[in-house]
């Protein structure tokens, strides 16, 4: 019975006519992120991951036919995500391929907010390693967002009432670097899409500062989905 099913399943397959199978690729859902070495999508709206070491959690989503909300594939230099994904086919062993069902699929270039471009130091005792997105200042404050690793623990913010910061340096690896003495510094995290989060979040940070060095011009990052 197991065969004819899978005869029936390899045919559909077939007969929908699937896209060339891509790329190694990363699967993430919640705190669940695994490797793959391929996946591909069919004409009848089916999503196939293949070939790779099933870890347990999914093994058993796979098993319940558990719903998930999204699921994200990063693969090709693009992130996808796909919405209201359902588990339609579970592999028979610990590698294989599943087959999943979903409503819908939002794709974005994969890479600016993960790749780090800037330092800040002076805000904590190791050096930051972020994305810079954008960078305004007015007067004597600066409006700084940035992409960091979700991992990443920023310092308590430093409201007007404490003592100043004796300097911030933001550096980019152009080498572009501004510096602020006499700061305060608040954060505050930004909403972006679901499907641009990736590993990374956003946060937005104030300055106040009594002096600085550095062009006072506008930053926004050229390769940022903002």
């Amino acid at each position: 019975m197991k065969i004819k099913a899978f005869a029936i399943l390899l045919a559909l397959c077939v007969s929908a006519v699937s896209a060339a199978a891509q790329g190694a690729g990363k699967v993430t859902y919640s705190d669940i992120s695994f490797s793959i070495q391929s996946w591909s999508l069919t004409r009848n709206g089916n999503l196939q991951i293949t070939q790779f070491v099933v870890p347990a959690p999914v093994a058993s989503l796979c098993q319940s036919r558990a719903t998930l909300p999204a699921l994200t594939l990063e693969s090709g230099g693009q992130r996808h995500v796909f919405r209201n994904v359902v588990f339609d086919q579970c592999p028979a062993g610990a590698t294989g391929t599943f087959t999943l069902t979903f409503s819908g699929q939002t794709t974005t270039p994969l890479g600016a907010w993960d790749r780090p471009n800037t330092t800040i130091s002076g805000l904590t005792p190791a050096m930051l390693n972020v994305r810079l997105l954008s960078m305004k200042v007015r007067g004597n404050k600066a409006s700084v967002i940035f992409a960091a690793p979700r991992t990443l623990t920023l310092p308590p913010p430093v409201p007007a009432s404490a003592p100043s910061i004796s300097e911030v340096v933001i550096t980019k690896i152009d080498g572009a670097s501004w510096s602020y003495s006499g700061s305060h510094a608040l954060y505050q995290d930004v909403t972006i899409p679901a499907s641009a989060q990736g590993s990374s979040k956003v946060v937005e940070m104030t300055i106040d500062f009594t002096s600085m060095k550095g062009a006072r011009a506008d930053y926004a990052d050229p390769e940022s989905p903002r």
